[in-house]
Order: structure tokens, then sequence, then C-alpha cells
């Protein structure tokens, strides 16, 4: 990666398990500075003389936390993005995809696809998942969510929000959100975090 890409900061993040950074973006991060904030289950693999080698492995929160580190893109940016992206989609006959959920939920996360909806671009079917992340974390998910479904944005699930398609842009529900600790972090090559025995009595 450093031969690559000696002089800015390159990131490559393998699903989410593991992120591989080249020399420039370990000191963009901060590894092992306080600007770098490890959750439990991260490992910030080191060389034989204790140095950062730019390889983190850990779960999904790290990761969100590591990408809303990066450069965001805006709004225009992100429309031609989606634009892109749907067009190679289409190469391949798909469609439909699904988005299992954005951590900017709907409506605030959503304002790419609703212009392209708009301008009668979005010519694949899209449902989403919604996890409203902007809410308090010491609250259970399933309450942010009924906040967030009933009061912020209303939506039922099922909902279709395109005009002209049918199942195009569909709220979908929650998903497994009932607590964060229940998430399965969706890592396949490290075993599920166990969590507590009553833990499930309690949320419940």
């Amino acid at each position: 990666m450093n031969k690559a890409v000696p002089n800015k900061p390159l990131y490559i993040q393998y699903a989410y398990n593991s992120a591989w950074l080249n020399t420039p973006a370990i000191k963009f991060f901060g590894l092992g500075t306080k600007k770098f904030n490890v959750l439990p289950g991260t490992v910030l693999e080191k060389d034989k003389n204790g140095n950062f080698i730019g390889i983190v492995d850990g779960y999904t929160f790290q990761f969100h936390l590591m990408g809303g580190m990066l450069p965001q893109s805006n709004l225009e940016e992100e429309v031609s993005l989606f634009s892109y992206l749907i067009n190679d989609l289409n190469r391949f006959g798909l469609t439909t995809v699904i988005d299992n959920s954005s951590l900017i939920g709907y409506p605030e996360g959503h304002r790419s696809l609703q212009m392209l909806i708009k301008d009668n671009k979005l010519n694949i079917r899209f449902p989403f998942a919604d996890l409203g992340f902007s809410y308090d974390p010491n609250k259970i998910w399933a309450d942010t969510e009924i906040e967030r479904i009933t009061k912020i944005s209303p939506l039922s699930p099922g909902q279709n929000l395109h005009p002209d398609m049918e199942h195009g842009y569909e709220y979908e529900g929650t998903g497994e959100v009932l607590r964060a600790e229940g998430h399965d972090h969706e890592n396949f090559d490290r075993p599920t975090m166990v969590t507590n025995e009553n833990f499930w009595r309690i949320s419940l």
C-alpha cells in the first residue's frame, strides 16, 4: 500500500472485519493516540518493534467511527456516485438491492436517493431498513426507532415512497436492533461476542 500510494492516506476496509492503512493513513487516524478511540474487541496490529503496521481488526462500530473520520461526500457527489452504482447494477441485470440500514437514517441519510427519485433516475428497487442511530445510545434501539417512525419521520413497514415503481423505495422496518449489545456485527472471521446470560431476559 505504501508503494502504491506513498504520499496520501489510503484506507481499505474488508466488510466489518478489518481495515488496512498505509503510513499516511496511520498518521491521519492517529493510531496509538487519544485521537483514535479503540472500542472493545478492536486489535491494532504491531510489528516486532511495537510499531503499528496499519491493520485494524474489530467489529462494526469501530469501522463506523473510522468512517466518520474520513472526508465526507457532498450531496452532488453522493447523487453522482449513486447514479454510477445504479448503472453498474443495471449492467449486471439486477433489479433490486436493499439498504440494510445506513448509519445516518431516513430521511437525513436518503437525500441523494430522493433526488434520484425526483429526477426519475432510480430505476432499481431500493427497499431500506432504518436504525435510528441518531438517538440516545443508552436507550433500547427499538424505542428510539419507534420514536423516529411515529414522531420524527412517520413511516409504516411496507410503505412505498416511490411514486411510480411498485416496491421501489419501501421501508422494511428496523430488523435486528433490539439492543446494540445483541448486534452480531456481521463479522464471519471472528467468533460472535457473548453477552451476559441474563441479557435477553433483562432486555425484553
